[in-house]
């Protein structure tokens, strides 16, 4: 590979998980009902400060999703989808765990802040940008011409273009990097895979919390919108 060709890292899907939530609602931090609780305590929530949760030294308040995924990390993640798609705050509050999830069946769409972070041998090299959302993770991986430029916010845009086993990406006001392809492919493979094992852990998750109907819409409409997909789960 030529020297100018910059070998892919990783490329990583993330949420962003607002410090504030736990503050305004019974959330992100959502486990498991220990037995311990006061009589009239939702089983479902147990709110615990922890801030391992918040993954990322350089921005502690994205959580990268993969297919290890704790308990908690998932309650966070769920917290962001219905935090960024609820209405109204006094709205939220006011909901048990149980009509909360099911906020989430109702809504035109399941997106939330957040989106693809690439990094190469030198370091972070996309990132999302203003207004980009996770659920833009099905244009980085759909079929693509030579060119295409998935959704990473207002600032900086991303273009990418395919020449031979180089992938150009341009971001707006910045000197053109010329990325090795096969590093690319193999890195957003990897992130795929990881996307679609966290699929498998939320599925999980949302059973032992919610009905089989509703675990199953909102995991289902994830893997679809967001183009993560059931396979291999």
């Amino acid at each position: 590979m030529p020297p100018s060709n910059l070998r892919v890292e990783r490329i990583e899907l993330v949420v962003e998980c607002g410090r504030g939530a736990s503050a305004r609602f019974p959330w992100p931090h959502w486990v498991q009902d220990n037995g311990d609780e006061p009589p009239g305590h939702d089983p479902l929530l147990h709110v615990r400060a922890d801030a391992s949760v918040f993954v990322g030294e350089d921005e502690p308040g994205l959580l990268v999703l993969r297919g290890d995924a704790s308990p908690l990390e998932i309650g966070t993640f769920v917290a962001a989808l219905i935090e960024y798609g609820a209405p109204r705050e006094e709205t939220l509050r006011a909901l048990s765990a149980q009509a909360a999830l099911a906020k989430l069946v109702d809504l035109d769409g399941i997106v939330v802040a957040g989106g693809v972070r690439l990094y190469s041998e030198r370091g972070l090299e996309v990132a999302p940008g203003c207004c980009a959302g996770a659920e833009s993770f099905s244009e980085w991986i759909a079929p693509r011409d030579e060119s295409w430029s998935p959704w990473c916010g207002h600032d900086p845009g991303a273009y990418f273009t395919v020449r031979d086993d180089v992938i150009d990406v341009q971001l707006e006001r910045e000197v053109l990097r010329a990325l090795d392809r096969a590093s690319f492919e193999a890195a957003l493979a990897t992130c795929a895979r990881e996307a679609r094992a966290f699929c498998g852990m939320l599925r999980r998750w949302l059973n032992e919390r919610c009905t089989p109907e509703v675990a199953s819409a909102i995991a289902a409409r994830i893997e679809r919108d967001w183009g993560i997909g059931a396979e291999g789960l």
